[in-house]
């Protein structure tokens, strides 16, 4: 970043001198060269500006990798909600092994988060050898996975699904709890066996109005969550999306 903003000021003050003296260039030679300088000038800025989006992506710490094309639950508010559980998700095999490459390539990636999608509708076996790809690269600290399966269909996870997730640490669990009747006895004891495993708890919440835009009701949510041993990572507003 520090290479792209020293270049930009310096580029400003080059442009600002080439427009001064395109205007006052006394000659239609003068004026030519000039308008060549300043073509050159954006080339040279479009190609920088590739090559430091590029570095950029590369050296980022953490990386979204989408696993899964379907949720267990459609949720109106989700932000890709026109795109999971259709064709054009475009999430398979291919997809999959070019962005555990993308993230082999890429050693400033040390934080991975798996989606979708959720995750972990995927089967325990094709789960068990994405996190297995994602242990064997050297620098890869931390894998996070994203998931509404312990409040909309705890029964996904089962004991199975815990012995593939427990190999597997630091592993963490973001889960997405919008409502403190949405922790029923069965979501709880989903949340338990997570815990039990070694697995820290984290909620997203999503603010919704007429369901959690009160105070009291999301200090109920908070308590609750502790109560299962699940902590709150962030509340936020929907943002628009299409769909």
């Amino acid at each position: 970043m520090s290479h792209h903003m020293t270049f930009s000021g310096g580029l400003m003050i080059l442009l600002m001198l080439l427009g001064a003296f395109l205007m006052f260039a006394p000659s239609a030679r003068g004026k030519r060269l000039c308008l060549g300088l300043l073509a050159a000038s954006l080339i040279a800025v479009a190609l920088l500006l590739g090559f430091t989006r590029s570095v950029w992506l590369a050296s980022a710490a953490r990386v979204l990798f989408l696993v899964c094309a379907e949720c267990a639950m459609y949720c109106r508010f989700c932000t890709r909600k026109r795109k999971v559980g259709g064709q054009h998700m475009g999430v398979n095999d291919r997809t999959i092994a070019q962005g555990l490459d993308y993230i082999r390539r890429n050693p400033g990636i040390r934080d991975v988060i798996l989606s979708g999608g959720d995750p972990l509708l995927l089967a325990d076996e094709k789960l068990d050898a994405i996190l297995a790809a994602l242990r064997a690269i050297p620098h890869v600290e931390i894998i996070r996975i994203g998931s509404r399966t312990p409040v909309v269909l705890p029964q996904r996870i089962t004991m199975g699904l815990i012995r593939v997730l427990r190999k597997y640490h630091p592993l963490y669990l973001n889960t997405h709890f919008n409502h403190p009747d949405e922790i029923t006895v069965t979501a709880a004891k989903a949340c338990a066996r997570l815990a039990d495993a070694g697995i820290p708890l984290g909620n997203q919440t999503v603010l919704l109005r007429g369901v959690n835009d009160d105070p009291a009701v999301l200090t109920r949510l908070m308590q609750k969550l502790l109560a299962t041993r699940g902590r709150t990572y962030c509340v936020y507003p929907a943002t628009r999306g299409h769909g």
